[in-house]
C-alpha cells in the first residue's frame, strides 16, 4: 500500500506536519542537504511522516489538542510561541514545520532507530585491550538541533522501563 502525506492542519486523517514542498522549501535556505535533495519523492513524504510522528510520540507538547477528531497533536490551544504570545489554535507554528524538516533529511541520511554496534563506547585501551561502554550513550532519536528549534512548544519524554512496562518519563534539556 503506498503512503499518501496529508498535511492538512487539524485533519482527521493528517500524518505529516510538512508537505514535501515545506522541506523543500526549509532546505533550499541550507548547506550540506544533499541526503534530501537527492531522494526520491516516496522517500521525502515518507521520512516526513516518519519526523511527525517521532515529535508527537517523543514531546509532551504545551497547550491541548484544538478538537478531538485531529488526527496530530497539532494544532493546540493554550500553546505559547517563543516570546510568550499564544499561538493562534487554528495554525501550526513554522518552527514545527522546520523542526519536520531537518529530522526528515536526517531520517533519509541514517535509520536513527538502529543501533550501530558501537553505541556506549566510553573508553579503549590498547596496550593491555580494555574496552569500557557508557550505557547512558545512545543515538538520540530526536537530535539537539532539532529539539532547540522546539522545546519552548513542549518537553522531551525518555522512556524506562518499570515493573516490566516501559513507562514515558519527563525529561527536561538544558
Amino acid at each position: 500500500m503506498a503512503l499518501t502525506l496529508d498535511a492538512s492542519i487539524g485533519g482527521v486523517n493528517s500524518n505529516s506536519y510538512a508537505t514535501e514542498a515545506d522541506g523543500d522549501a526549509y532546505h533550499d535556505l541550507r548547506l550540506f542537504v544533499t541526503a534530501w535533495t537527492g531522494a526520491a519523492t516516496a522517500d521525502k513524504e515518507a521520512a516526513l511522516v516518519w519526523a511527525s510522528q517521532q515529535l508527537d510520540y517523543h514531546f509532551d507538547w504545551t497547550g491541548s489538542k484544538f478538537t478531538i477528531e485531529q488526527a496530530m497533536r497539532w494544532p493546540r490551544f493554550g500553546a505559547l510561541d517563543r516570546d510568550g504570545q499564544l499561538i493562534d489554535s487554528a495554525e501550526l507554528p513554522q518552527e514545527i514545520i522546520n523542526a519536520v524538516s531537518e529530522l526528515a533529511r536526517l531520517l533519509i541520511g541514517t535509520d536513527r532507530a538502529a543501533e550501530t554496534g558501537v553505541e556506549g563506547i566510553q573508553k579503549l585501551k590498547v596496550s593491555v585491550i580494555e574496552l569500557e561502554f557508557d550505557k547512558h550513550d545512545r543515538i538520540q532519536t530526536i537530535p539537539d538541533e532539532v529539539y532547540q528549534m522546539i522545546s519552548h512548544l513542549g518537553r522531551l519524554r525518555t522512556f524506562s522501563v518499570s515493573g516490566g512496562q516501559v513507562v514515558a518519563v519527563p525529561l527536561w534539556r538544558t
